[in-house]
Parts: structure tokens; sequence; C-alpha cells
């Protein structure tokens, strides 16, 4: 006659996932200490009027005042990353029809469920960092861009320091943004595999 075992759930809140969840809430709350202070660092050295934003081939093409881009990178640093981290949040209250994840129906199964919320957000702090890692540097791209231009340099000479800065520095962050949000990506699929049996 067979022994009955206790079953036990099939993915216990190990405090494996707990630490690394901490993990990542280091790394957002690095992100934002970095954001933070290079915003005041640099914003009593920039221009009235801010060059913020360029074509693709670095030309200026926008300008706002510099407390209007002070509250513009503020509410994009901790909007956009809050925004990016309760969306993974909530996907444990949300229908499993609305998560959209690899072999959702493996991972999402009622047993699995709260793990899984678990894992989705802390990506989701991860994503929110890598955000906040972007805005800092299209907003060290714009100070190095306004402060690169000095008073009194003809339009045409500004133009050209604008372009030899921005469209390189510009290629160099997007190509950078892409990569990491490319490697966040298969970390998530990765996390996701079915486990064989």
């Amino acid at each position: 006659m067979k022994k009955t075992q206790s079953r036990q759930p099939a993915f216990p809140l190990r405090f494996t996932t707990m630490k690394s969840l901490l993990f990542a809430f280091g790394i957002l709350a690095l992100a934002w200490i970095f954001f933070f202070v290079e915003i005041f660092k640099w914003y009593p050295r920039l221009p009235e009027h801010v060059a913020t934003h360029f074509d693709w081939a670095g030309h200026p093409n926008g300008w706002m005042s510099r407390a209007a881009h002070l509250k513009i990178l503020i509410a994009l640093g901790l909007g956009a990353p809050v925004f990016i981290a309760a969306i993974c949040y909530a996907t444990r209250f949300i229908p499993a029809a609305f998560v959209n994840i690899p072999n959702r129906e493996y991972w999402l199964a009622p047993e699995r469920r709260a793990q899984t919320s678990t894992k989705l957000f802390r990506h989701g702090i991860l994503l929110a960092a890598i955000m906040t890692a972007f805005i800092t540097g299209v907003h060290l791209l714009i100070v190095g861009a306004n402060l690169a231009v000095r008073p009194g340099v003809s339009p045409t000479a500004a133009e050209t320091v604008y372009a030899d800065f921005v469209a390189p520095a510009s290629h160099a962050l997007i190509g950078a943004f892409v990569v990491a949000i490319a490697v966040w990506t298969v970390a998530l699929v990765l996390e996701f595999r079915r486990p064989k049996r």
C-alpha cells in the first residue's frame, strides 16, 4: 500500500525569490539616485532656453525653458518607471488572458500564480531601472549639447557643434538602450520556459 504524501504548494514563495526582488529594488534605487544627482548637478549650469530636441543629424529643432525642461524630466524619470513597475505588479490581479508571457497556461495556473506575479514584478522593476538610466542618458546628452555651445557663437557654428556631439552620442545611447531591452527580453523568455519533467 502506497503512503500518501502531503502535497506542498508547487511554487512556494522562496527566500531566493524575495532576495532577487530586493536586489532589483536596489538597482532601481541606485538608478534614481544617479538620476536626481545628475539633474540637480547640471540644472543651474543650463541656459535659460534649452535645446531639448534634435533631428537625426544632431541639429536642434525644439527648445523650452530650463524650468519646463526640469519639470518634464522629473515627470518622465519618475512616472515612466513607476508605470512600468505598476503594470507588472498588477498582473497578480488582472485576468490571465491579459497577461502575455511565454507558456502562460502553465505559469499562471492557480498554484503558480503568486510566484509568477512576483517574478514579473521583479522584471518590471529591472525594466524601470533601464528606463531610468535611458532618461538620465538623454538628460546628460541635452546638457552636453547645450554646454558645448558658448555664448556668442554664430548659429551656423552652433549647429555644427550640436551635430558633431549630439548625433554620435544619441546613436550610441539608443544603441545601448536597444541592447539593454534585448537582454531584458531574453532574460524574461528564459525565466518563463516550461520546466522539463
